[in-house]
């Protein structure tokens, strides 16, 4: 797993390459609210992330009941 990866390094390998095999990076996008986040992420991964194979969306607990 690689941690931390910068969401303002677009040229990080884990952004412009894609895996066919198991690889997971993590990068953090904030957001002052759950309808703000997945807006600001979508944009991000659409923009930012080369690839269609996968990409994974974790929202924490508080955020589950925001009605988005």
């Amino acid at each position: 797993m690689i941690r931390d990866v910068s969401p303002d390094d677009h040229e990080d390998i884990c952004f412009t390459r894609e895996s066919f095999s198991g690889m997971v990076a993590e990068t953090s996008l904030g957001g002052e609210d759950v309808p703000q986040f997945l807006a600001r992420t979508v944009e991000w991964l659409n923009d930012h992330v080369w690839g269609t194979l996968s990409a994974t969306l974790v929202v924490s607990e508080e955020g589950l009941g925001d009605p988005v």
